[in-house]
């Protein structure tokens, strides 16, 4: 939690760069005046005889639940805030996606988004943290490699050609030339 008394224009830039930085955290503003009713809402709702105290919770993803493997695409420069608002309208809202993943989204800030999704292409679920950085995917056991293969494809065609990707810790270029040895 961070209060502050800077001008929101010093203390906005300070806040995104921490948080767009680390997929652990989130923002949530509260203006004085909102705290202020939400405490009064609190006030009002709860006997004057009890204790009360604010707290906030969030869904988070649970790595001990989630089970998979990572896929990072970092874009070689951050998107615009408009231009990460066209990509999640046309690459993972529409029906007609162009990454053909669809799926919940659930808007974490103006350039983060949770989204609970599924390839299109084989009707695959998994779990994918996009924001003007990057996209993070968590690929359940037994995905077809396909699927990596066709969105590292789609972000290069439809976002940046000059991306880096890993499969976990591993560089994509390094898998792809250890599966084909595997092969030959």
């Amino acid at each position: 939690m961070l209060y502050t008394t800077l001008d929101a224009d010093d203390s906005n830039k300070w806040a995104r760069q921490v948080v767009d930085r680390n997929p652990w955290l989130d923002r949530l503003w509260l203006s004085s005046p909102i705290l202020f009713e939400l405490w009064n809402h609190v006030q009002r709702a709860t006997p004057a005889h009890r204790y009360v105290r604010l707290g906030f919770e969030h869904e988070a993803w649970d790595a001990f639940t989630v089970k998979g493997a990572p896929v990072t695409i970092r874009f070689s420069q951050p998107l615009s805030e408009d231009t990460f608002a066209r990509f999640v309208d046309l690459g993972l809202k529409r029906r007609t996606s162009r990454l053909r993943i669809g799926g919940y989204i659930t808007w974490r800030g103006p350039t983060k988004v949770h989204v609970a999704a599924i390839d299109r292409h084989l009707w695959q679920p998994f779990l994918l943290e996009a924001t003007n950085r990057q996209l993070t995917a968590v690929l359940p056991q037994g995905t077809c490699g396909n699927t990596v293969h066709r969105l590292v494809t789609n972000v290069q065609r439809w976002l940046d050609p000059n991306i880096e990707v890993w499969l976990g810790s591993e560089p994509y270029e390094t898998a792809v030339a250890n599966s084909m040895q595997a092969a030959a």
